[in-house]
Protein backbone atom coordinates (compact mmCIF):
# COMPACT_ATOMS: atom_id res chain seq x y z
CA UNK A 1 0.00 0.00 0.00
CA UNK A 2 2.83 2.54 1.19
CA UNK A 3 4.69 1.53 -1.89
CA UNK A 4 1.75 2.00 -4.32
CA UNK A 5 1.33 4.97 -2.91
CA UNK A 6 4.68 6.60 -3.46
CA UNK A 7 4.84 5.06 -7.08
CA UNK A 8 1.63 6.62 -7.25
CA UNK A 9 2.15 9.80 -6.74
CA UNK A 10 -0.57 10.27 -3.82
CA UNK A 11 -0.45 11.42 -0.39
CA UNK A 12 -1.91 8.18 0.80
CA UNK A 13 1.61 6.95 2.51
CA UNK A 14 1.51 9.99 4.99
CA UNK A 15 -1.43 8.56 6.70
CA UNK A 16 1.18 6.34 8.76
CA UNK A 17 3.06 10.15 9.87
CA UNK A 18 1.72 9.48 13.46
CA UNK A 19 3.40 6.40 13.87
CA UNK A 20 6.99 8.24 13.49
CA UNK A 21 9.95 6.92 11.82
CA UNK A 22 12.32 5.70 14.23
CA UNK A 23 15.96 6.29 14.36
CA UNK A 24 17.80 3.56 11.53
CA UNK A 25 21.61 4.31 12.42
CA UNK A 26 22.33 6.11 9.71
CA UNK A 27 25.37 6.24 7.96
CA UNK A 28 27.15 4.16 10.61
CA UNK A 29 24.10 1.78 11.01
CA UNK A 30 24.04 0.82 7.56
CA UNK A 31 28.10 -0.22 8.40
CA UNK A 32 27.50 -1.90 11.19
CA UNK A 33 24.34 -4.13 9.55
CA UNK A 34 26.83 -4.98 7.03
CA UNK A 35 29.49 -6.49 9.30
CA UNK A 36 26.19 -8.47 11.43
CA UNK A 37 25.54 -9.98 7.87
CA UNK A 38 28.79 -10.48 6.97
CA UNK A 39 29.72 -12.38 10.53
CA UNK A 40 26.64 -14.57 10.48
CA UNK A 41 27.46 -15.32 6.74
CA UNK A 42 31.29 -16.49 8.19
CA UNK A 43 29.69 -18.47 10.90
CA UNK A 44 27.09 -19.95 8.52
CA UNK A 45 29.74 -21.13 6.43
CA UNK A 46 32.28 -22.73 9.10
CA UNK A 47 29.23 -24.44 10.98
CA UNK A 48 28.53 -26.42 7.81
CA UNK A 49 32.17 -26.86 7.40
Amino acid sequence: MIASAIAGGDDTYKAFEPFGLGYAGGKMGRYVAQLVYWWWRARDHISVG
